[in-house]
């Protein structure tokens, strides 16, 4: 078989992720601060207890969660493990304290839980660094189905994406997941799907945040196909099994919380979850649970803005506007990290991006077996995640995973009429 040799948009491709990446460093300490990045700085700690002691992180089930370990049951490991990473081969040292938002600014700081210069941007860059990586594979992942132009594209569409800009380069597990969400991207529309690359791919995006176990039903089916093979009860099962272990070996390899009581330590994880859920629902919406109707309608309407409309939400909650007024009114003032937002651009993304995926299903028995396969995983990537986010509050990072998928569904649209091009060009 002839070796495909890159093509000018491939070329272009680098270059612009080349760009990006510079853009990236020069403007990260602009990007407004966020107390949640001070915990996974202090949290980064545990890297080298990690690699020191690793039991002394583990639940022993003799005492109710502290402080610590109930951000250990929590969240995902992976972005308080690279900023561990970059402290230490910078020496830079950790936090002396984790962020209490019941405190005022003034006494986060008294206690050493206010980042230093130094330290943000260190941690920041240490996220951000995976940036132009997730940048790459989603090229290479756009191209198993579209011509070059649409893929440079989509490159330029979701490295500038202003929610990208913000939310991605913050010391916390957003900007993990969009490069453990283009790496499975990646593994499982290649035209070797290999299952245990796929299953590597799952477990980094599952370990930079939980959300992702709404790919799992796309990465079964990616696993599960066999290339110019016959479907067999042994192979499907065989692929199965070599889709899980990477996901079982690294997710257990990262979490030795759960190490002396797994199956204790999973339920106690599980419980401390609901009650964080339910305790935001309380201070979020002020009030007892709606009833489900109007619970799926808000969630619906606020998924659609926050990922079209809204302009880039740098805080949550309203404890500390003062304090952070300047950075933010400063990094908004920007038209490029508002750029596509507001009513106008964001029922125009909307509008392309419905209309990229009805277009695209409904002829997608016209493409080849390969680019259908391929379809179905972007697919199932987009209703899993689509619906896993109804569930929690409706803030806006929570929907950065679905920003390369929306994307993809816009560039979509482009396609037949560009690769009707493709032959005369060489696109």
């Amino acid at each position: 078989m002839k070796e495909k040799r890159p093509t000018w948009a491939d070329w272009t491709a680098l270059g612009a992720i080349i760009l990006l990446t510079i853009f990236y460093g020069w403007t990260l300490a602009d990007v407004p601060f966020h107390p949640d990045e001070s915990t996974q700085i202090y949290m980064s700690a545990d890297l080298s207890t990690l690699l020191r002691n690793p039991l002394a992180l583990s639940w022993d089930g003799s005492s109710t969660l502290d402080g610590e370990e109930r951000i250990r049951a929590i969240d995902a490991p992976l972005a308080k493990y690279l900023i561990g990473a970059a402290r230490a081969a910078l020496s830079v040292p950790p936090l002396e304290s984790d962020w209490d938002w019941a405190a005022s600014w003034e006494e986060n700081a008294a206690d050493g839980a206010l980042p230093s210069p130094r330290q943000l941007l260190i941690s920041r860059a240490a996220i951000t660094a995976l940036l132009p990586l997730a940048l790459g594979l989603y090229y290479l992942s756009l191209r198993e189905n579209l011509p070059g132009i649409p893929a440079l594209l989509g490159v330029l569409l979701l490295g500038l994406n202003p929610l990208v800009l913000l939310h991605g380069r913050r010391a916390m597990s957003e900007g993990v997941l969009i490069f453990g969400l283009a790496f499975f991207l990646w593994a499982a529309t290649r035209a070797k799907r290999d299952p245990w690359l796929i299953g590597l791919a799952l477990a980094v995006a599952l370990n930079a945040k939980h959300t992702a176990v709404a790919l799992l039903p796309a990465g079964l089916y990616a696993a599960c196909l066999i290339p110019g093979g016959k479907i067999s009860l042994k192979k499907i099962t065989s692929r199965i099994l070599k889709f899980s272990l990477p996901i079982l070996v690294v997710s257990a390899l990262l979490n030795p919380f759960y190490w002396r009581q797994p199956l204790q330590a999973f339920q106690t994880g599980l419980d401390a979850r609901f009650r964080l859920a339910r305790q935001q629902e309380i201070d979020h919406f002020g009030g007892p649970e709606q009833d489900r109707l109007s619970f799926l309608q808000q969630r619906v309407i606020a998924l659609i803005a926050n990922t079209f409309y809204m302009d880039p939400q740098t805080e949550e909650v309203g404890n500390y506007l003062a304090e952070t007024r300047q950075s933010r009114e400063s990094y908004l003032s920007k038209p490029i990290h508002t750029w596509g937002r507001g009513l106008i651009g964001g029922a125009i993304s909307l509008a392309l991006v419905l209309s990229g995926a009805v277009l695209t299903l409904r002829k997608i028995r016209e493409q080849p077996r390969r680019q259908r396969e391929n379809i179905l995983v972007w697919l199932l990537s987009s209703l899993g995640l689509v619906l896993i986010l109804l569930l929690p509050l409706p803030w806006q990072r929570y929907v950065v995973p679905l920003l390369p998928l929306s994307v993809y569904w816009l560039l979509s649209l482009l396609d037949p009429p560009l690769r009707a091009l493709k032959g005369k060009f060489n696109m």
